[in-house]
């Protein structure tokens, strides 16, 4: 039997439209990003800043944490470099500063003036003095260079003193579109992982961040995380997103307007730490759209 036009017509603007998944979503909204690149590589990002988005010292919970910025100078000159320690709600992160290497103390305060001589590496170290405060650091050079740098946590048990681990980061890029593992397990109530991410806003505005969780087999979701003016944010992925007891997946993140619009911007500095059975370690952060 022949069935009419009509019918067909009928049954085509009566048919549910289909959702769109956080997928497709994530697709469309990394697409339009891409077609900006012309914009990307006209923005300024000065090479001579390097950013650690995690930076921490004191005690918390029986555990002390002190806080190691290591700076290298590749060049064959004197290099002056600025050190700035910005707390997680973009005031100043006043800290004392110890040479790992003579043990000179350096000074106390959340800017300091460096000068690191030709091909050496300066090492800096927080003195794990007072309670757990968490901020973000900058180390800018003046002039032409070519500077390196990491950051390292080191984990001390309070009541015995004993080592218990050291993390190294190393400095973040910013980018306009970045993604990383996620792993979530609650084995037992001793026995867990989680992912935690920190984010630095180094603009003077707040910034967005459109957050795209995929689970391995399983449904897309995501949420638009916002960070104010110089500040810092550290959060673990079950803070942004509800889940079960087990979790392996990937969080993609989008730079966004306040409407959650793809933005040309590089002002977002992430590190992703895990943190298992009660040891952190690092985890690589992919740049999808790097200046």
């Amino acid at each position: 039997m022949k069935l009419p036009t009509s019918f067909f017509l009928f049954v085509f603007l009566t048919a549910p439209a289909i959702a769109e998944t956080a997928q497709d979503g994530y697709t469309a909204k990394l697409e339009a990003l891409k077609e900006l690149g012309g914009q990307a590589r006209a923005a300024v990002n000065p090479s001579n800043n390097i950013v650690f988005p995690q930076i921490a010292n004191g005690s918390s919970q029986g555990i002390i944490i002190i806080s190691s910025v290591v700076l290298s100078n590749n060049t064959a000159n004197f290099l002056p470099v600025t050190l700035t320690f910005t707390g997680q709600f973009g005031g100043p992160m006043v800290l004392s500063l110890i040479d790992s290497a003579t043990g000179a103390f350096v000074g106390t305060g959340n800017i300091f003036s460096l000068l690191i001589p030709p091909f050496e590496t300066l090492f800096l170290e927080t003195n794990g003095a007072g309670g757990l405060i968490e901020g973000w650091a900058r180390a800018t050079s003046f002039g032409a260079s070519d500077m390196g740098g990491v950051a390292a946590f080191q984990l001390i048990d309070a009541a015995t003193l004993r080592f218990i681990t050291v993390v190294g980061v190393g400095a973040s890029s910013a980018s306009g579109a970045f993604f990383a593992p996620v792993v979530k397990v609650d084995s037992s109530p001793s026995s867990s992982t989680n992912t935690a991410f920190a984010f630095a806003n180094t603009s003077n505005q707040t910034a967005y961040l459109e957050v795209f969780l995929f689970e391995n087999n399983g449904p897309g979701r995501s949420t638009i995380l916002s960070i104010g003016p110089q500040e810092r944010i550290a959060v673990f992925i079950n803070e942004l997103f509800s889940m079960g007891s087990e979790f392996f997946g990937t969080a993609h993140f989008l730079r966004v307007d306040s409407a959650g619009e793809v933005l040309i911007a590089f002002d977002i500095h992430p590190v992703v730490l895990l943190l298992s059975n009660g040891i952190l370690s690092s985890l690589p952060v992919t740049n999808i759209f790097p200046l």
